[in-house]
């Protein structure tokens, strides 16, 4: 596939995230799917993908992804967004606060065949707990 295209599936799974349409993303990620995300170890796989983006649109209903830039070379399509939501359900134990958060991050994805085969996901989690109150604001 051509790097445009490569593009386009990342500006589409972009918009299943923030459609909260699970279903897409047996279009959009290969079966073997592999995810890396230090924040996230325990998510390995399209099924734990699938399983933390209904736990985020629970726990954050007006979750919302911004593609604030893509990068292609052959294969892989770094893209980098802010996101936002309202912390309203409660998220690994911790109640919700109500409070707003706005985080920036980049993910960087390998495509084969018109599909996401792996992605290397990069975030501020340390921003995430200081705005929802969790952590201190000078950590």
């Amino acid at each position: 596939m051509s790097v445009e295209k490569n593009k386009e599936l990342i500006r589409r799974e972009v918009d299943a995230w923030n459609n909260k349409d699970l279903a897409a993303f047996d279009e959009l990620f290969a079966p073997t799917y592999v995810h890396s995300d230090p924040a996230q170890p325990e998510i390995r796989d399209l099924d734990g993908m699938k399983m933390f983006a209904q736990t985020m649109w629970e726990t954050y209903p007006d979750f919302h992804a911004t593609l604030d830039s893509l990068v292609g070379d052959d294969d892989l399509v770094v893209k980098r967004y802010t996101l936002t939501g309202t912390h309203q359900g409660s998220m690994a134990g911790e109640p919700a606060t109500g409070n707003s958060i706005k985080l920036t991050g980049m993910t960087m994805f390998r495509v084969k065949d018109g599909k996401i085969v792996e992605s290397w996901w990069n975030y501020d989690m340390m921003s995430i707990l200081q705005q929802l109150g969790l952590a201190p604001a000078n950590a």
